[in-house]
């Protein structure tokens, strides 16, 4: 849209014409990139968790706000292990938005004395069977990973390689950008009104005026220059102190219980993990007390960590293999890729 105010000041004829693209700067909207890559964005929207069932239904625990692992790959047609790996590489945020961990007979119990969830629940070897509100849900006696609503939708925010994430990504970009033009506009019609009032103190003769109008344009110019200027830098500060994370991430000699790492796996336990590693040739099938070895073309991975640690309370020493961060982020690429070669023969 163009407006054009014509007049005389000091017997010179005096054009002004508005181009409203050209006038103010518009409040950034953010990218799909932005919300896999900038947590300060992802918080901002954390909220958003409508979102959700707009574009597919959820289903959650019965009379519960959480869901499982597993629901929540079965909500964004993932592998389990895709959601394990958002868990391990967030965590601090997941757990900001209210993730929380309950051993399995304890939910079941919480679901059984809860009358109106209607759930019937099946004890078998090794998992617990709940059917629920047309739904069947698989959980372990072991710890179970619960997320809320606002964890679930953060992963959405995070999940690359999900058609579901992806449309639930559309959805809070649409959200921002109806809420941006709001802000546009307004920016739009003031920056307006300050070039209509100085056309007005031109025609007039009003060099007071004028210079005053003058003044609080440049302001308000430059105040728009410094927002995208602290905008880039932000920017950029975020994605260094990304780099350096991953990159220490990586280089970390910081090591992990079996514990630790099984329950990023579908929530295993520690036995089940090794008896895993085992199965598939990754360590020894007899330990020397703890020490699990690793064998064959895994002894030189660098995924375990033999380390001798005294006790607190106690005045011993005692040798436990670890996994080291290497190992945990190699371990899971295999689980992952050994559990969709299951599921595809299946």
């Amino acid at each position: 849209m163009r407006d054009i105010m014509q007049s005389e000041y000091k017997g010179e004829k005096l054009v002004l014409e508005f181009n409203e693209k050209a006038l103010g700067v518009a409040k950034a909207i953010p990218t799909e990139v932005e919300l896999i890559e900038s947590k300060r964005k992802r918080n901002e929207l954390a909220g958003r968790i409508d979102v959700l069932g707009k574009v597919k239904a959820l289903l959650l625990l019965p009379s519960m706000e959480f869901a499982t692992t597993r629901q929540i790959a079965e909500y964004y047609e993932v592998p389990v292990n895709t959601i394990t790996k958002i868990y391990s590489r967030h965590r601090k945020e997941l757990h900001e938005d209210g993730y929380k961990t309950m051993a399995g007979r304890e939910l079941v119990e919480n679901l059984a004395y809860d009358t109106k969830s209607g759930a019937k629940i099946e004890q078998k070897r090794g998992q617990i069977v709940v059917e629920a509100e047309g739904q069947r849900i698989q959980l372990s006696y072991t710890k179970i990973g619960l997320y809320p609503k606002r964890a679930i939708l953060r992963i959405g925010m995070l999940l690359r390689d999900s058609e579901v994430a992806r449309e639930v990504r559309t959805q809070l970009l649409n959200i921002e950008e109806n809420a941006g033009e709001s802000v546009k506009v307004a920016e739009v019609n003031r920056e307006l009104e300050l070039y209509t009032e100085l056309a007005k103190a031109m025609v007039n003769g009003d060099v007071h005026a004028v210079t005053v109008l003058n003044a609080k344009i440049l302001e308000y110019k430059n105040r728009h220059i410094a927002e995208v200027e602290a905008k880039l830098s932000e920017v950029t500060h975020e994605r260094d102190a990304l780099s350096e994370k991953v990159a220490h991430f990586v280089e970390s000699d910081e090591v992990y219980t079996f514990s630790e790492v099984a329950e990023e796996l579908d929530g295993l336990s520690a036995q089940a993990l090794r008896n895993f590693l085992q199965m598939h040739g990754v360590l020894a099938m007899k330990s020397r007390g703890e020490v699990y070895r690793p064998i064959g073309r895994y002894k030189g991975l660098g995924w375990f960590s033999t380390k001798t640690k005294k006790a607190k309370w106690k005045n011993f020493e005692y040798t436990h293999t670890y996994i080291t961060t290497k190992g945990r982020m190699e371990i899971a690429e295999m689980y992952e890729e050994i559990q969709l070669a299951l599921t595809e023969v299946a």
